[in-house]
């Protein structure tokens, strides 16, 4: 005859993990609860890598507008909705760079966001020659090298208007409003630009983290491996999708 002992597992930083993992957290103005895939580490918000995803979907929450990097640029985050797995933002200092062909063009990380499909796109053409003219411009500083007007189109006009490709540089932004056709000026470009655009971001192991909550534990990812899943558990184990029904009750006769 066996004899089986259950023995309490360490209930302090194992433990902690399952309770820092297991509430969803606010971060700056986002009138949304965030949770997994999303982490933050600064002064005013912490939560702790462990609980998050990738380091693409680290927030940072030090203001009442948060923001996120991907890749090499940084936007600023409206909103985020959990339920459509979308995020409304915008790429920070964007409206103060509209005549800065090289700041207004970005290339954004598809292998974990993707731009929603009813989004509108607006393109500027900089560096036009004298005898290109289009409605919708408006004229940049001399302090920047490509003097002169910008013109701003959307997708129709620069069908109906091939001459704006004899401009020299060019860069598309995805908008949520779409650009009206007719004298399109500055303001108007800030005020359709303003409201940011919207991407799906991807949770690879969504199906992992939906049964690890099902089986009542918290989703986050490993210490040993900084990008595998992690199912962190009442009872402070840890698992690579769910817990187990005997690491419920090891929390609960421990506890």
């Amino acid at each position: 005859m066996f004899l089986i002992t259950i023995l309490p597992v360490s209930n302090s930083q194992e433990h902690t993990k399952y309770l820092g993992c297991n509430r969803s957290f606010k971060c700056g103005g986002l009138n949304s609860n965030i949770s997994y895939p999303f982490w933050a580490d600064g002064d005013v918000v912490i939560r702790p890598r462990f609980c998050g995803g990738r380091d693409e979907f680290k927030l940072n929450c030090e203001t009442q507008t948060p923001s996120i990097t991907i890749g090499s640029e940084e936007f600023h985050v409206f909103d985020i909705n959990m339920n459509n797995y979308t995020i409304n933002m915008i790429k920070i200092w964007l409206l103060d760079e509209l005549c800065d062909p090289y700041s207004t063009n970005y290339t954004l990380n598809t292998t974990f966001f993707d731009y929603v499909q009813n989004l509108s796109n607006i393109t500027l053409f900089y560096n036009c020659p004298h005898d290109v003219s289009f409605v919708n411009n408006f004229t940049c500083p001399t302090t920047y090298a490509n003097q002169g007007q910008v013109f701003c189109a959307n997708d129709g006009q620069i069908q109906r208007y091939p001459e704006l490709h004899r401009c020299k540089n060019h860069s598309q932004i995805q908008a949520i409003d779409p650009l009206k056709d007719d004298d399109a000026g500055i303001l108007q470009l800030k005020n359709t630009l303003g409201n940011g655009f919207e991407v799906k971001y991807k949770v690879d192991d969504a199906e992992n983290c939906k049964a690890c909550r099902d089986s009542n534990g918290a989703c986050g990812r490993s210490d040993s491996d900084g990008y595998k899943f992690s199912c962190h558990c009442q009872d402070g184990s840890e698992s690579s999708s769910k817990c187990s029904s005997m690491s419920l009750l090891s929390s609960h006769l421990f506890t």
